[in-house]
């Protein structure tokens, strides 16, 4: 931030939820776009900061939507292999 002036607004009860979240979306789409323009990891760490807020806002920890995560690794498989599933033909 330095010397750039800016302006925060502060979401401090349950009543400002709804613009938190939005707001936190917009931030996340800012950010995944920087990531994808430059492919820095300081850029991803910034999408990284932006689901910890995301999850909070919504009343879990980082750590609870690791493990749902891991569960739908578990259940569905992950990108370890590096196979994405295109579609699903039914």
């Amino acid at each position: 931030v330095g010397s750039t002036p800016y302006a925060v607004k502060h979401f401090e009860d349950a009543r400002h939820r709804y613009e938190l979240c939005r707001r936190l979306d917009e931030k996340l789409d800012e950010e995944v776009c920087d990531y994808q323009v430059t492919k820095e990891m300081a850029e991803l760490a910034d999408v990284l900061e932006v689901i910890h807020a995301i999850a909070e806002a919504n009343g879990i920890t980082f750590e609870e939507l690791d493990q749902i995560r891991l569960h739908k690794r578990e259940t569905r498989g992950g990108f370890t292999k590096m196979i994405l599933l295109e579609e699903i033909i039914e």
